[in-house]
């Protein structure tokens, strides 16, 4: 027999639990409190639960683990790009840059807030020059920063970045539609 407590019994009594706590702590709502908390105890549906909404609803745009390595890995090419230049790399390509942009806080507002977090709160990555001054790019970037990052490991993730290791992030800024039509245009 096993002492393990199953994990939807768990959350329903760490939910009853909390409700009641409310019931403690709002005294204008005492009564509401209490009886959500007896409706988490006698297993009425979640979804008839105080509050299950909003808990749930953080769950549709959580942050992964694959979300957090795609930041760092972002950070991470801009400071390669950042100190090749420092080392008197030069681009080849006119709208290139390495000043890192950011996310797009409508778009890619998750990314954007963990971006702010590594830097304001662990201080990493503080060094890594920025174009703007909050990290808000203002247009999306995920993709570029994708191809970039893609670029970065078919050169085997280097530490320190060659000429043509620089070239190759820089040129992989522009997207793929828009070069074929720069060597079109170039013939």
């Amino acid at each position: 027999m096993s002492n393990d407590i199953p994990d939807e019994l768990f959350k329903r009594m760490v939910l009853a639990n909390q409700y009641q706590m409310l019931s403690l702590l709002d005294a204008q709502d005492r009564e509401f409190w209490e009886q959500a908390a007896e409706m988490a105890r006698q297993g009425w549906p979640v979804d008839n639960l105080p509050g299950v909404d909003l808990i749930k609803s953080y769950l549709k745009d959580a942050l992964t683990t694959e979300d957090q390595r795609f930041v760092l890995d972002a950070f991470h090419v801009f400071e390669l790009l950042q100190d090749a230049e420092k080392k008197g790399m030069k681009a080849s390509e006119e709208h290139a840059f390495t000043k890192f942009p950011g996310f797009d806080g409508n778009r890619e507002g998750q990314l954007l807030s963990y971006a702010r977090h590594i830097r304001s709160n662990e201080h990493r990555f503080e060094y890594v020059e920025l174009a703007g001054n909050d990290l808000n790019s203002h247009f999306p970037v995920a993709e570029m920063y994708q191809r970039m990052i893609v670029e970065w490991e078919r050169h085997g993730r280097p530490l320190y970045l060659n000429q043509e290791q620089f070239s190759a992030l820089l040129s992989a800024q522009i997207h793929p539609s828009r070069r074929q039509s720069q060597t079109a245009d170039g013939d």
